[in-house]
């Protein structure tokens, strides 16, 4: 989807004859609108003229001369849009592409602001690029189709549309158009799919750091990750996760990610993918529980579950203790371990080594069990010595009785004696 300014001279010569039935503009007039405005490009464009007036073009002096050439300081249009002096006003896709890079490949120029100067080579390699300079596709994406045409915004203004959160939208244009794609054979539910998918709900939450379209695939330089390719594009983010799964069979036998988790619709994984029987989970390729892989499922499944049912009793533990009065420092620490362990078994999983994976699961298991048994020593040591306590009161409740008994027998036997003598 190309965005280009078809500014043709019969229809520009229309709209002089229009012009000519109404009353002539007082030359004081043009005058003012030149001076006012600098170019009298606004005269008939003053809707493009606002446009680029609030791009990132215009804040760093760029015009309608500044691609289009012409002459703006005529009032007449046959000289303002003369070809003799430059004047372009429709670009094919390629020109567009050429247009562009007349500046953004130039070092020069965007060595100042930190811009690569290699987006057209980019662009050549990718699948938009291909299908224009291998088979002459101008219905393909160029520079204008994603950044926009008077309007470009600077990358990082949240207005841009290829900002991140804009992105999915600026690829939906033409990626969601069921029409526009039937040439391509390209799937239209990308888009849709990505918005269900992890990424795509955390981009839409204003997660920037969460992949967009043009994370995976590329921005000037788009195409879909080759087989062999997939592992590392995901590796960028997920780079623990890729050593491991290199280490496993999985991918010796040339599986990928997107087997088990998905391309776009991709969503984050729990303990169910190990029992699921629909593509993506491990029971979908390995149904039989009595096979080496089925026994190695059940077995990873179950130190899941142990490691999970120990850290929340460890969790609950602490959260008793501390509510009791007792310090638990070094048991919050023990336990912060055991989660650590866990969350280690996500990256260690994808090697499929049953040793590695259950050296996790049962560390995080050791140190919440160690939490448990410290909070249990806690409150039992509190509990023996409130009993140690009470027997200790009680024995002196005892003597003191025995005493209390003994005194007033002793009085009673004075008083005895003293009536006696007297």
């Amino acid at each position: 989807m190309i965005g280009v300014i078809k500014v043709k001279p019969g229809v520009a010569f229309f709209l002089i004859l229009t012009a000519a039935a109404l009353p002539p503009r007082p030359a004081a007039a043009l005058e003012t609108i030149q001076h006012e405005e600098g170019s009298t490009c606004v005269v008939c464009h003053g809707d493009k003229e606002t446009s680029l007036n609030g791009s990132i073009h215009a804040h760093f002096g760029l015009d309608c001369v500044s691609c289009h050439g012409g002459d703006d300081t005529q009032v007449e249009w046959e000289k303002a849009m003369d070809p003799a002096k430059g004047f372009k006003g429709a670009f094919t896709a390629k020109e567009v592409l050429f247009l562009c890079d007349r500046c953004h490949g130039d070092y020069e120029r965007m060595r100042q602001f930190g811009i690569a100067i290699d987006q057209l080579q980019q662009y050549r390699t990718s699948e938009h690029g291909k299908a224009l300079f291998l088979t002459g596709n101008e219905k393909v994406a160029v520079c204008t189709s994603c950044h926009g045409v008077h309007d470009i915004k600077k990358v990082t203004d949240p207005e841009s549309s290829v900002y991140p959160t804009n992105v999915p939208g600026t690829c939906a244009k033409c990626h969601s158009d069921p029409g526009y794609m039937k040439p391509f054979n390209v799937s239209t539910t990308v888009v849709e799919d990505y918005k269900k998918g992890v990424h795509g709900k955390r981009l839409l939450q204003m997660d920037l750091a969460a992949p967009t379209c043009a994370t995976c695939h590329g921005n000037h330089g788009a195409a879909p990750p080759g087989v062999a390719e997939v592992v590392n594009v995901c590796g960028k983010c997920h780079l623990n996760i890729r050593e491991e799964f290199k280490k496993s069979r999985h991918f010796r036998k040339g599986l990928e990610c997107v087997n088990c988790h998905n391309n776009h619709a991709n969503v984050h994984p729990t303990k169910a993918i190990f029992s699921r029987k629909d593509p993506g989970g491990c029971r979908h390729c390995h149904p039989d529980a009595d096979s080496k892989q089925g026994k190695y499922i059940s077995r990873i499944l179950n130190g899941i579950r142990e490691a999970e049912q120990a850290l929340e009793k460890a969790e609950k533990n602490t959260e008793r203790a501390e509510y009791n009065g007792f310090y638990v420092d070094n048991e919050k620490v023990l336990l912060q371990e055991g989660r650590t362990a866990f969350l280690q078994f996500a990256n260690v999983q994808h090697a499929l080594s049953l040793r590695e994976g259950t050296k996790v699961l049962s560390t995080a298991v050791s140190k919440a069990m160690h939490v448990n048994e410290n909070v249990e020593i806690k409150f039992r040591t509190i509990t023996d010595r409130r009993i140690t306590m009470s027997a200790v009161i009680g024995y002196l409740l005892a003597v003191l009785a025995l005493v209390y008994v003994k005194y007033r027998g002793l009085k009673a036997a004075y008083t005895r004696e003293k009536n006696r003598a007297s």
